[in-house]
């Protein structure tokens, strides 16, 4: 049943014997799933009647479609005096003819020619409301005695039963199992022989399926088979014609010996085709079974007048008229009866155990779709449920786009600090030959701003979209420029820890702290951050990928795949790791050098640098690995750049502000080397600590010319490395 889309919610049994209420416990039970309508019956018509009449008392009326066996069929007991109730019942009865022989038999059967019948006598005093007996008439019960003057259909309701013709078709079949069992084992014979007594129940079973075993005369027998057709369609009376085949051979006969021999001589392969009283031939399958033939009714109430209509019959196949259906209510639409609502798409059915045609519905949810009526699947990794969660669609993917405000704001910063950067440069150019310029150290100046240059531009590379060649120049230039930056900043601060270092123990000048040397060390420190990169791209070459997991939300509508480069989290630290290292170094230098003279300026920048940058990377490690989204990160890592050279462009602010510098050096005989500073800082705008008017230190004209010798003449800025007052 439930291959042809039909299942049971529930089946209720109907004790034998019932007692008081227990119907009104089978509606109960039926009325526990309110969807499912159709109620199925079989039971005998007292059972019927009685559990339409709970189901009244239940007041579902119209709510149950009541579908009844041939024990309903077309009678009128189940349905009295609750027609309302039974209103829309669909029941069925064998597909009958009246026989008229019967009809002119059982009407002329009266108390004195059918003393044979024992229970004759109860049906005449039940069909005619009488009493047989004068003592068995009780006052007041409305009966009366019969006067044996009574006859059937005249002076009572008489219709034939359905089944009657049924009845004669098996009266037959036996009869006609019974005679060629006699042929068979009794040839020749009148009575039973020896063989039949007693009769052998299996072997009777055995010739009565014989009985047109092959639907069609002579179909499916065997060369040895026998084939006999018997009418009497027209005659209640045995009269039987015999047609009789054998190996091709015809021979006929009405009884006799010649068809007697010819039965006994092929019973091993007899095959029987019998007609009906009724006209239908008398048959049955494989396994025992007679055709169905039924007729298909429905109650139905039609101006106040109730009746079963035929709607259909059964005749091998299903022949039905939905147009002439009504339903409660004079409804013609036909009712829906199911246990649970079909689920929607993108639900699975989650069937309730022990009720397969009942089920919940369960959303496929997340990333999941509906693979099947009862299976929920995930999706592939690079693919997202669409929007009724049917199938699978592609993630969309995403990279960090110029106009996105997390693109917007490192850009805008980046191109200021570039717009800086190249200002510093050239007025370190104009200025390229003034004493201030050649005291500070152009060479490690001129690194120093490069690394810063690079830095900012390296904020492109972070947002351009990522392919091999974008992730090689990321991978390059992403630590380099800071490890340009960082290397010569500690080349600075080492050099100038060294010169006061020396300078308070002898009067010999340090090694190495000539411009040639500096440059020497700033290119040594930063090659070791490109032979990592060299060994990277070595261990794993660079190229773009699509992140999946990076932007993998609960909710898959906002799911993206992020293009972004092969680089990891760990991967990315450690590429700064190196910058780091000199970052930090060169902070305990800066720390190590914040006690030389208030005059010489060059450390005190380089120490507030050094130590907002630590401040600030000390805070950005945490937050960029506590960021999920790789557009953040790359902010995050865009910013702290821009930030830290920010803070390093400072150092080149005294050279914007006093150009031409200037020395004010006093001799030992009270002269002085002077050069009076009176400009403001035009680029500042107002003055400021490093634009402050010197204030002088005396130094003995010894000293200063050993100094100069020895390439430790200072910077007034930030752009060099030496140890002189102005």
């Amino acid at each position: 049943m439930i291959e042809r889309g039909v299942c049971i919610s529930q089946s209720v049994k109907i004790p034998r014997e019932p007692k008081t209420g227990e119907f009104d416990k089978v509606i109960r039970r039926l009325r526990e799933n309110p969807n499912a309508r159709v109620v199925i019956i079989f039971a005998n018509e007292d059972d019927i009647r009685r559990l339409l009449h709970a189901a009244k008392k239940a007041n579902q009326t119209g709510h149950f479609i009541w579908v009844g066996s041939d024990s309903w069929g077309s009678k009128i007991s189940p349905v009295v005096h609750q027609e309302e109730m039974a209103e829309g019942a669909v029941t069925i009865l064998p597909k009958r003819l009246s026989i008229k022989g019967f009809d002119r038999y059982f009407i002329s059967r009266t108390l004195e020619n059918n003393r044979r019948n024992i229970w004759f006598a109860e049906f005449w005093e039940n069909n005619f409301s009488c009493k047989l007996s004068r003592h068995a008439v009780k006052k007041g019960s409305g009966l009366k005695k019969c006067t044996n003057q009574e006859r059937i259909g005249k002076d009572s309701n008489y219709e034939q039963e359905g089944k009657v013709q049924f009845v004669i078709d098996a009266v037959y079949a036996m009869a006609h199992a019974l005679h060629n069992m006699h042929q068979e084992l009794c040839p020749g014979k009148v009575g039973l022989c020896a063989r039949m007594d007693p009769i052998n129940g299996t072997h009777l079973l055995k010739l009565i399926r014989r009985l047109n075993f092959a639907a069609e005369e002579g179909g499916g027998a065997t060369p040895r088979s026998l084939n006999i057709t018997c009418n009497y369609k027209h005659s209640i009376n045995p009269g039987v014609c015999l047609r009789a085949y054998k190996a091709g051979s015809k021979r006929v006969a009405c009884g006799g010996a010649r068809h007697d021999a010819a039965v006994a001589e092929a019973s091993e392969g007899l095959v029987m085709n019998l007609t009906g009283i009724a006209g239908n031939p008398v048959l049955f399958n494989e396994n025992g079974d007679a055709p169905g033939r039924y007729e298909i009714y429905q109650y139905q109430i039609q101006n106040q007048t109730a009746e079963y209509k035929i709607i259909g019959h059964w005749t091998d196949q299903l022949h039905f008229n939905v147009r002439s259906m009504q339903w409660p209510g004079g409804v013609r639409q036909i009712p829906t009866s199911i246990c649970s609502h079909p689920c929607q798409l993108g639900e699975r059915k989650k069937i309730v155990k022990g009720i397969p045609c009942c089920w919940h519905c369960e959303r496929c949810d997340g990333y999941q779709y509906q693979a099947d009526t009862y299976t929920c699947k995930m999706c592939r990794f690079d693919l997202r449920p669409n929007e009724n969660h049917t199938g699978c669609a592609p993630i969309p993917i995403v990279k960090l786009e110029w106009s996105s405000p997390w693109a917007v704001i490192p850009v805008l910063i980046a191109v200021l600090g570039i717009m800086a950067t190249l200002f510093v440069v050239v007025t370190f150019i104009r200025h390229n030959d003034t004493p201030i310029v050649k005291a500070s150290g152009r060479e490690l100046s001129y690194v120093l701003l490069t690394g810063i240059f690079l830095c900012y531009a390296t904020t492109f590379l972070m947002i351009s979209t990522p392919d091999v060649g974008i992730c090689s120049l990321r991978r390059i230039f992403l630590g380099l420029g800071m490890s340009i930056s960082y290397a010569a900043l500690l080349t600075k601060t080492n050099r100038i820890y060294r010169i006061f270092e020396q300078g308070s123990m002898s009067v010999s000048a340090p090694k190495l702290i000539s411009p040639a040397s500096q440059l020497a060390i700033t290119f040594t420190l930063a090659s070791v951050q490109l032979l990592g990169v060299c060994i990277w791209f070595g261990v794993d070459p660079s190229k773009a990928i699509i992140d999946y997991e990076d932007q993998r939300t609960s909710n898959p509508v906002l799911a993206r795949g992020v293009l972004k480069c092969d680089i990891s989290d760990l991967s990315l630290i450690c590429l700064l790791g190196y910058s780091m290292l000199l970052m930090v170094t060169c902070t305990v230098y800066a720390i190590k050098t914040r006690g030389v003279p208030e005059t010489f300026n060059e450390a005190k920048p380089i120490g507030f640098t050094m130590y907002t940058t630590c401040i600030i990377w000390l805070a950005f490690i945490p937050i960029f690995f506590g960021t999920s989204q790789s557009t953040e990160k790359h902010t995050l890592h865009c910013t702290a750049q821009t930030q830290c050279k920010l803070l390093d462009a400072l150092q080149a602010q005294p050279f914007i502000c006093q150009p031409d510098g200037g020395m004010n050096v006093k001799n030992g005989a009270g002269g002085s080397l002077h050069h009076s500073n009176r400009d403001t800082c035009s680029v500042c705008g107002a003055r400021s600590l490093n634009c402050a008017p010197p204030s002088g230190i005396d130094v003995t004209p010894a000293y200063l010319e050993q100094a100069s010798k020895s390439g430790a003449v200072s910077e007034t800025g930030a752009g060099g490395g030496g140890g002189v007052a102005r």
